[in-house]
């Protein structure tokens, strides 16, 4: 580790390689992006402010992105309401952020009822105002 008491992008990567992971290559490449954005912007912005800095990221690293991708929730065949993921990475990988302290109980249901939502799925859930918080995967 660096000298300094937080890790460097690549630490942070490399202490990922072990972590099992659905879509591997997107969710370590959508990990890898939010690293970055949390390192060069820091703590304290809206959420708003790092998910435009992430569809920049994810772009960049040449990957398609939807911004608020609508999900339909059905009950009995039929839709009883819609909400929206942060972003949908290749189709493939939800990435719900969160500008909180600690991801909770509650941002892990989210998520699942969004993977639910859509039938199955990776999901990502960076903790955008704490940088060196841990990810929920």
């Amino acid at each position: 580790m660096t000298k300094n008491k937080h890790k460097t992008v690549e630490e942070m990567k490399n202490s990922l390689k072990q972590v099992p992971l659905l879509h591997e290559d997107i969710t370590r490449a959508v990990i890898g992006c939010a690293i970055e954005v949390s390192n060069e912007l820091g703590a304290g912005f809206l959420e708003s402010v790092y998910e435009n800095a992430m569809i920049i990221a994810l772009q960049q690293a040449g990957l398609n992105v939807v911004t608020q991708y609508p999900v339909k929730v059905f009950f009995r065949e039929t839709c009883v309401g819609d909400f929206y993921a942060d972003l949908f990475v290749e189709n493939k990988v939800i990435v719900e952020l969160k500008t909180v302290k600690t991801i909770c109980g509650e941002h892990q249901a989210q998520l699942i009822h969004y993977l639910s939502a859509l039938s199955g799925g990776g999901a990502q859930g960076p903790n955008s105002t704490y940088p060196r918080a841990p990810f929920s995967v």
